[in-house]
């Protein structure tokens, strides 16, 4: 399954405060990998964007119980254009 959803801040661990595009529903229970080197770039890009206040969006994939963060959007505020 693919979902959307808005990023918050992430932990000292690697957990990420998310809220769920669809329900508005706030989870904290999924965590950024990095493992890999493209991981390590993704969850990077993330970190900045949150230290320069972006609002950004991240793609969550998920089977059973595993949840994996794979994609980041920057998210356009229209009242800044």
């Amino acid at each position: 399954m693919k979902d959307d959803f808005t990023i918050f801040s992430i932990d000292y661990d690697g957990y990420c405060d998310l809220m769920d595009l669809k329900s508005n529903k706030i989870r904290s229970d999924i965590k950024i990998d990095k493992m890999t080197e493209s991981e390590r770039i993704l969850a990077t890009n993330i970190e900045m964007a949150l230290e320069e206040s972006r609002s950004i969006g991240v793609t969550v994939l998920s089977y059973k119980d595993i949840y994996k963060i794979v994609e980041m959007k920057t998210v356009i505020n229209i009242n800044e254009l």
